[in-house]
């Protein structure tokens, strides 16, 4: 059990760098960001978005926020990040995105750029395009459930993509 425990910290501990001080530290910072922007409102959305990466890049943790613009017709823009945890093949990278969402019943679909901080064996381009399929749940504080994919669609090679499974919590 103990050995599944450390695996598991391990695991988790792949989304930063960091030593394991400055890794609790990040871990700190982000539960009293979540916690000071927990609130109702009715204008824009912040979600604290979480999951794994999947894919022939391996798997990794994945931990991001997002935030939606509503400009109406079911259309939002979005601006958001995530930092994207060691695999196997590469390690732990960030992203930028930022695009526009349309949603019709409970199913959205987004589309958008992104910014890679560091090229690696799956991706060889910094600039990416963001795709992302959604359903919306809507369970008290659980959004979503959501695929992302980054892709910079063969401008450069290597170019198998990142992708991830997230669960979106509505913060705001």
């Amino acid at each position: 059990m103990k050995e599944k425990l450390l695996a598991a910290g391990n695991y988790v501990r792949g989304i930063v760098g960091n030593s394991p001080k400055a890794a609790i530290l990040i871990g700190v910072f982000i539960l009293i960001l979540c916690s000071l922007a927990w609130r109702c409102s009715k204008a824009a959305e912040i979600d604290l978005r979480t999951g794994s990466s999947f894919g022939p890049g391996g798997s990794g943790p994945v931990l991001g926020m997002q935030l939606y613009f509503p400009v109406g017709n079911a259309v939002s823009l979005y601006a958001g990040t995530l930092m994207w945890g060691a695999t196997s093949i590469v390690p732990n990278n960030w992203s930028w995105e930022g695009g526009f969402r349309t949603c019709r019943w409970r199913v959205c679909a987004s589309l958008g750029a992104s910014y890679l901080q560091r090229e690696d064996s799956i991706d060889a381009s910094h600039t990416n395009y963001n795709l992302e399929l959604t359903y919306l749940i809507g369970w008290h504080r659980i959004q979503s459930f959501d695929l992302a994919h980054l892709s910079n669609a063969g401008t450069q090679f290597p170019n198998t993509g990142r992708n991830a499974a997230l669960v979106s919590f509505r913060l705001q």
